[in-house]
């Protein structure tokens, strides 16, 4: 599989992962989420290390911070937990 079909496949599974977060409860609900995030920081990862490779402009930003995004959202200010 060449670098965007991984890309789209790892978006694909972070949307399928979250996708399952409303019917669950508990520690199910706890156990799923911590498989989104992990899909999610991973499809993150993918999409910095291709646009680092190929010298695309990192210099974005959130809203809590000028310094630059460096691919990872701050879940506590954006409210979001486990």
């Amino acid at each position: 599989m060449d670098l965007p079909d991984r890309r789209i496949e790892l978006q694909k599974t972070a949307d399928d992962e979250h996708a399952k977060l409303p019917a669950l409860d508990g520690d199910e609900h706890a156990a799923q989420w911590k498989r989104w995030r992990d899909a999610a920081a991973e499809i993150q990862a993918a999409v910095t290390e291709h646009a680092k490779e190929n010298g695309l402009n990192l210099r974005l930003t959130n809203v809590y911070t000028s310094e630059p995004w460096e691919g990872r959202y701050d879940d506590a200010s954006l409210g979001v937990s486990p």
